[in-house]
C-alpha cells in the first residue's frame, strides 16, 4: 500500500475492529475497537485520510456514497497521539450517519435516549 500511495495512488481500508493493532474510541458514552491501520498508513507515508461513507438512499436498493473532507492528521504530536486523534474524528464523524440509519451499523450502538 505504501508503493500505491507513493505512485499518487488511492488505497480504500475499511474501519473496522480488525487488524494488527487496535484502539478503543469514545463514541455515544462508550469505547469502541478500530484498527489503527488506516490512520498509521496515512501518516507513515505522507497521504490524506479521507472518510467515505455509504448510506441508504432512500429507495430499497440505492445507496448515496459522502465523501467527507480529509481528515487533519496531527504531525506535531506523538505517533500514538496522532492516530487517536484521527481515529476521534472519524467517529465523530460517522456518529451522524449512524443515527440516521442505525440499522446499518452493525457494530456501532447508540443507547437509547443519548
Amino acid at each position: 500500500m505504501h508503493d500505491v500511495l507513493a505512485a499518487g495512488g488511492i488505497c480504500s481500508i475499511t474501519a473496522n475492529a480488525e487488524g494488527t493493532k487496535v484502539q478503543h474510541v469514545p463514541f455515544s458514552g462508550r469505547r469502541y475497537p478500530l484498527a489503527t491501520g488506516a490512520p498509521s498508513l496515512a501518516l507513515s507515508s505522507d497521504a490524506e485520510l479521507i472518510p467515505v461513507f455509504c448510506v441508504p438512499a432512500g429507495d430499497r436498493y440505492g445507496f448515496r456514497v459522502v465523501i467527507d473532507e480529509q481528515i487533519d492528521l496531527r504531525r506535531d504530536v506523538p505517533r500514538k497521539a496522532a492516530i487517536e486523534s484521527a481515529m476521534t474524528e472519524y467517529v465523530n464523524r460517522h456518529r451522524p450517519f449512524v443515527e440516521d440509519h442505525p440499522n446499518v451499523w452493525g457494530g456501532f450502538r447508540i443507547p437509547q435516549g443519548d
